[in-house]
């Protein structure tokens, strides 16, 4: 809870004080002319009073029962950036201490609340030895933690990251203890993993959240929906409208025969049917891209406050990288070389 207040625990109040002068010593007359002239105040300290200081705002004049609260915290924190930074709560307001004045009785029922309970900064990658390295190598590029974090949590998003048992941040679109049933964990797919990885480490922090949420969530159409979009079920309903198409066009019908059910799992043999079927897996899941462009482009028809530019070029990005991985993979198939899950 963010407040205005002083910065210091005392401020100054002004009295008017009568003349008083000495002309026996010029020290003393130049000592009284600093404190006490006619015209002059003498600035006396005064304790800083907090909650009368917090009453002076609307808010809290509307809510008084809230001053308390946020005395309680203040001092909380006060005591917690006393200790040593390897014990200091990484989560303060969702410590024991401070439940009944937050009124978190609903939060604390979170799964993701209650395990970040008492975490210190020295605890808090303790079994998330390949997460924490992640942050750790960001942070080397000069991100900051919480920047690092946030990178974090789109490549865990993706399937691309294992968060383990670190409990430095949440994720509401993550389970407490990741089953792995998200993104691209259950998906055999090398080249569309080694691209999306690529790009991912190409782009801002910013621009690779909303890649991340528009290719794997369906954003930003899905983004108020009450429950997600996953990845497969896009796929899915990709393969639907795609089934769609070819009912109203015969000429589509005929020029793509297939049918995609949504499953995008490679072939692991170097036989030229499994091929075959492979690069029809590869051409789909460019038609799956250029669709989440074309999804944008509605939204921004709908909404052109919202400007999905910088999310387009990303796709477009991913689009070329992925063809360049789909070209070397079908390279090393006609160099002989054996393609086996990875």
């Amino acid at each position: 809870m963010e407040i205005n207040s002083y910065s210091q625990n005392t401020y100054y109040q002004t009295q008017t004080t009568s003349k008083a002068k000495n002309n026996n010593s010029a020290k003393l007359e130049s000592f009284a002319e600093m404190i006490d002239t006619s015209n002059s105040v003498q600035k006396q300290p005064v304790v800083y009073d907090e909650r009368a200081e917090l009453a002076r705002y609307p808010y809290y004049q509307m809510h008084p029962e809230a001053i308390e609260i946020e005395i309680n915290y203040q001092h909380f924190v006060k005591k917690q950036e006393q200790l040593p930074w390897e014990e200091q709560l990484v989560f303060p307001t969702i410590a024991p201490e401070l439940s009944d004045y937050f009124h978190y009785e609903e939060l604390l029922k979170d799964d993701w609340v209650m395990a970040m309970r008492g975490v210190t900064n020295g605890n808090k990658y303790d079994g998330a030895p390949e997460f924490k390295a992640f942050v750790d190598k960001w942070m080397a590029t000069g991100l900051s933690e919480d920047e690092a974090l946030q990178r974090a949590g789109s490549y865990a998003d993706a399937g691309l990251l294992d968060y383990g048992s670190q409990r430095a941040s949440m994720y509401n679109n993550l389970p407490l203890t990741d089953t792995k049933q998200h993104g691209l964990w259950l998906i055999d797919n090398p080249p569309l993993k080694k691209a999306i990885l690529e790009v991912f480490d190409s782009l801002n922090t910013y621009d690779l959240i909303d890649l991340e949420t528009t290719i794997f969530y369906g954003g930003p159409e899905n983004n108020n929906s009450a429950e997600q979009t996953s990845f497969q079920e896009l796929l899915t309903k990709y393969g639907v409208k795609l089934e769609d198409l070819k009912q109203k066009d015969p000429q589509f019908a005929k020029d793509n025969p297939e049918v995609f059910s949504g499953d995008i799992n490679l072939k692991n043999d170097n036989s030229a049917e499994s091929q075959a079927y492979n690069n029809f897996i590869f051409k789909t899941i460019v038609g799956f891209f250029k669709d989440r462009i074309e999804s944008l482009e509605k939204w921004e028809t709908n909404h052109p406050e919202d400007n999905l530019s910088s999310t387009k070029e990303s796709i477009n990005l991913l689009i070329e990288n992925f063809q360049e991985k789909v070209d070397e993979y079908n390279e090393n198939i006609t160099n002989g070389e054996s393609i086996g899950k990875k």
